[in-house]
């Protein structure tokens, strides 16, 4: 686990070994996304700059993942996906 301290200003530096982990450069950015469990989850948003599209691996598996565009950066488990099917079904759920 890595901790990370909150300046004054409500401001958060990450360090190397995480901006590494990440995958993240200059420019980039950090979203943060409430997951249905209440917890956050952060990920990284590449720019669509030459420098990062020309670092792209090609072909193999590997290059396929991230492929798939998510817009709204939603991660779901199988379990959380099938919970808002069935609030739907029964009609708690007020997403339209």
């Amino acid at each position: 686990m890595t901790v990370f301290t909150v300046t004054k200003e409500g401001e958060v530096t990450l360090t190397q070994d995480v901006l590494k982990r990440l995958g993240m450069r200059p420019g980039d950015q950090v979203a943060v996304v409430e997951r249905a469990d209440g917890t956050l989850e952060l990920s990284a948003l590449k720019t669509t700059g030459k420098d990062v599209v020309k670092d792209k691996k090609t072909g193999g598996l590997e290059a396929f993942f991230g492929s798939l565009k998510n817009k709204h950066n939603v991660h779901l488990t199988i379990e959380e996906i099938n919970e808002e099917i069935a609030k739907a079904w029964a009609g708690e759920n007020d997403h339209r």
